[in-house]
């Protein structure tokens, strides 16, 4: 019964402190991916789509749908400009991860309490303080997690 090798020997196994060196190598060029910064520009540009989808509620219902969809495409689109930009898809820890619940969840409250003042009680100005809101809390939100990710770890 023949043994089918390949092409050459294998690579011979590299030495435990080989091993390490390659890990360690290997943590640090992730740390380093994970510590990318978010550029200046992405959260103003974010805040001001969220104040465009929130304020696309006053207008007409084909009008603002067509507002939601185009201010949905250019964050894809800003996202992608990003990813191309660095050459480097990211990838969202979990401490990243973490941190992007709370303003999600406070933009969905505050537009949730403009939607209960505009249809509950006729007051459709809640959609004016709820663009101004949301778009201060994502301009607050992105200043945070730049200071919070320049810290070292």
């Amino acid at each position: 019964m023949e043994t089918q090798q390949g092409s050459g020997d294998p690579a011979p196994r590299p030495t435990p402190e080989e091993a390490r060196l390659a890990l360690r190598e290997a943590q640090q060029a992730r740390s380093s991916l994970d510590s990318i910064p978010v550029p200046g520009w992405y959260f103003p540009v974010l805040a001001l789509m969220i104040a465009g989808i929130t304020l696309s509620q006053l207008l007409p219902s084909f009008a603002g749908l067509a507002v939601v969809i185009v201010m949905i495409a250019g964050t894809g689109a800003m996202v992608g400009l990003y990813v191309n930009k660095i050459g480097v898809r990211p990838r969202i820890s979990e401490v990243k991860g973490r941190l992007a619940w709370p303003p999600a969840a406070a933009v969905l409250l505050v537009s949730l309490a403009a939607f209960v003042l505009d249809q509950g009680y006729g007051q459709d100005w809640g959609w004016i303080v709820a663009a101004v809101a949301n778009a201060g809390l994502i301009l607050g939100y992105g200043l945070y997690l730049r200071r919070h990710l320049r810290k070292p770890a």
